[in-house]
């Protein structure tokens, strides 16, 4: 239900109808996963306890990953962020959205050299595979 409800553009009642899932299945990710990725763009550090409980249950998927360092990043953890981005990177090589995180990564700490190869990255996948 939750999934439906993002898609229609009502991520308030989304992240509600996620959290009643977690209550009735503790160990729920994708609704973890769903409640992370709508702060990512609302609320940052509202995200990172759903993020962090997402990579604890689901270490060997990338998802989570990611959006625990876009969560990072965003609320200024830059050395965590990158740490996390590098996870997800290693476990989803093809995925675009992580290397354009990761050259925003870069750039706040002065990595211009990795940052730039980020974005090339970026830029191919993003060409390979238009959304």
């Amino acid at each position: 239900y939750g999934r439906f409800l993002l898609a229609n553009h009502q991520d308030e009642k989304a992240v509600e109808a996620f959290q009643r899932e977690i209550e009735n299945t503790p160990n729920h990710l994708l609704a973890r996963l769903g409640i992370a990725g709508i702060k990512l763009k609302t609320d940052p550090a509202a995200g990172l306890p759903y993020a962090e409980q997402a990579v604890k249950l689901a270490p060997a998927l990338a998802e989570p990953h990611y959006l625990l360092g876009a969560l990072l990043l965003d609320t200024g953890d830059t050395d965590r962020a990158i740490r996390e981005l590098e996870a997800a990177r290693k476990l989803a090589p093809d995925e675009a959205k992580v290397y354009f995180e990761l050259s925003l990564a870069y750039a706040k700490v002065q990595r211009k050299d990795d940052a730039a190869r980020a974005r090339a990255e970026f830029t191919r996948l993003d060409k390979e595979n238009p959304k």
